[in-house]
């Protein structure tokens, strides 16, 4: 096989990839799409998006093969069909970018914010301590209210340990595994519990354990900062941050600016 035009060749093999990637994508998180997104016409949107994906991955592989000398006497009717189906393809990626805005246009979807009000009996902001009474702590307030954790042990051993079982648990590991996340991606981190914290107006508590681990995989003090970070976002979206740590396995100077920037876990007993 001769290749007739190296550069688009190489054009059309890149968008083929980014095609298939697209096609991936869409049909592992099909399900999870379907069910975030209730409406039939959002549902028929991704429909649309992944059919338009695959006409244009098939046009791209006639693109391919017109760059070269395979069924070269075939190439005017290669060129031909791909123009159609690029055609309908971006008729299909047009419908589905329709069908996403249509529910908004007629008025039967809003985005509606779920919020309580403010009872005062909880006082948002962040909470450090022994270990084992921020658990006991983070186990009475997450039946009441909604929660989340990151934590060093793996998600089933630590839902097992607090008797939970419906809870997002994020695990701090190196491994490759669906629930668990690098320990050195702290802006990441930070983002995933801002977005838990802003997502509603309710009262929400988070356990952020493993702290040593974390100062062990990065600079000391960018963990410190990714705390107060949190801290700061409790404060202002009705968090409770529960932050275990042991003394001893910390530096003094670490421990005594968790002890300046955090509360005493202490005062949610009872509270809760």
């Amino acid at each position: 096989m001769n290749v007739l035009d190296v550069p688009y060749f190489l054009r059309d093999l890149v968008v083929l990839a980014l095609m298939n990637g697209g096609i991936t994508v869409l049909y592992r998180s099909k399900e999870q799409l379907y069910r975030a997104l209730g409406f039939p016409e959002f549902k028929r949107s991704i429909q649309s998006l992944f059919i338009a994906f695959t006409l244009v991955a098939v046009a791209q592989v006639f693109g391919v093969i017109s760059r070269t000398d395979v069924l070269l006497k075939y190439h005017p009717t290669l060129t031909a069909i791909r123009s159609v189906i690029l055609v309908i393809g971006a008729l299909l990626f047009f419908a589905a970018v329709f069908l996403l805005y249509l529910p908004f246009a007629k008025g039967t979807f809003k985005v509606i914010k779920i919020a309580t009000e403010v009872s005062g009996e909880i006082k948002h902001s962040a909470y450090g301590g022994d270990r084992n009474l921020c658990y006991s702590v983070f186990k009475e307030y997450v039946h009441r209210i909604p929660g989340m954790a990151i934590t060093r042990l793996p998600p089933k051993v630590l839902r097992e340990q607090l008797g939970l079982e419906k809870i997002p648990v994020l695990w701090l590991s190196k491994v490759s595994d669906e629930g668990a996340v690098h320990p050195t991606r702290l802006p990441y981190l930070q983002h995933i519990i801002g977005q838990f914290l802003m997502e509603s107006d309710l009262d929400k508590v988070v356990l952020l354990d493993g702290i040593e681990y974390l100062m062990l995989e990065n600079d000391r003090k960018a963990v410190l900062k990714f705390i107060t970070n949190l801290r700061d976002m409790a404060e202002l979206y009705r968090g409770l941050l529960i932050v275990p740590y042991d003394r001893e396995s910390l530096d003094p100077k670490d421990v005594a600016f968790l002890e300046s920037e955090l509360r005493n876990v202490e005062e949610l007993q009872g509270s809760s």
